[in-house]
């Protein structure tokens, strides 16, 4: 595949989701698609953070970030492509609805392309304005 026709691929797959359109978003990944939402020590603080594989996985992130976050601003400002990767960049403004914290950040999401189809996610994001955000507020005053 071409690097356009990755950057056309991430472009229909961010597509699907901004239009809610979840089934045709999923129909554009292989059986076997993993996403990495900022894994590691911050998957304990935002609930949509982790490891998530093949679709009950990727549809159970979905699931964790609706009931955790309410995005205000959702954009994509560009799409690239290199090699067998696809890049989504942009930015989001989103309340966390346990802590009725608000935060802004910038993002990039790199998508593995393997035979036409979505073989993996990875987000690039400031686990740092997410983890204040979902952090429950201190008892000191």
């Amino acid at each position: 595949m071409s690097s356009n026709a990755n950057a056309q691929i991430t472009e229909r797959f961010f597509g699907h989701f901004l239009a809610d359109e979840i089934d045709q978003m999923m129909d554009m990944q292989t059986d076997d698609v993993v996403w990495d939402i900022c894994d590691g020590a911050a998957a304990d603080t935002v609930p949509y953070f982790g490891t998530w594989k093949g679709r009950e996985g990727c549809l159970a992130c979905l699931e964790a970030y609706d009931g955790a976050a309410d995005p205000q601003v959702f954009e994509i400002e560009r799409y690239l492509g290199d090699g067998d990767k696809g890049f989504a960049l942009g930015h989001e403004t989103v309340r966390a609805k346990p802590t009725d914290k608000t935060f802004t950040t910038d993002f990039n999401f790199m998508l593995t392309i393997r035979d036409g189809k979505v073989a993996g996610l990875k987000c690039y994001i400031d686990s740092a304005a997410l983890i204040t955000a979902f952090a429950p507020r201190s008892g000191r005053r």
